[in-house]
């Protein structure tokens, strides 16, 4: 374990540049939405997120969201570090994304959110993300 915990800090460590900005709060206005939301993981003008564990179809969720939020201001690369199911490092890398795109998409999003309020979503997050990978 002591030796995966090495590896994995060994592929974290160089992406965190010269260490981590300043939070920022962000506040957006998305259509009938008001998002919140702390940018706390920013190295070097690029967002970091890292779990040693490996990635399941939430956490690829939860980084998008972060990426698309991050790249309301500026389109902005970012990328998620996770591990395998051997421990080994796995890199996700998301792509800048134009900041009226990554408005547009967080408007679907937090609008398929409140319809999920409502009704039951056909959405399944392994099925849905073995679907996208497959395209």
């Amino acid at each position: 374990m002591f030796e995966s915990a090495e590896t994995f800090g060994g592929l974290v460590r160089p992406h965190l540049g010269a260490g981590l900005a300043e939070a920022r709060d962000v506040q957006l206005g998305l259509g009938e939405f008001a998002l919140q939301a702390r940018l706390d993981k920013i190295y070097d003008g690029r967002l970091v997120q890292y779990r040693q564990t490996t990635c399941k179809p939430k956490d690829l969720l939860t980084a998008w969201i972060y990426h698309l939020v991050a790249n309301c201001a500026a389109a902005t690369p970012s990328i998620l570090i996770t591990a395998d199911k051997y421990g080994k490092p796995v890199e996700h890398n998301f792509a800048p994304v134009a900041p009226s795109s990554a408005r547009e998409r967080l408007q679907e999003l937090l609008g398929l959110y409140c319809r999920g309020l409502r009704e039951p979503l056909p959405f399944y997050p392994k099925s849905s993300l073995a679907f996208a990978e497959a395209k």
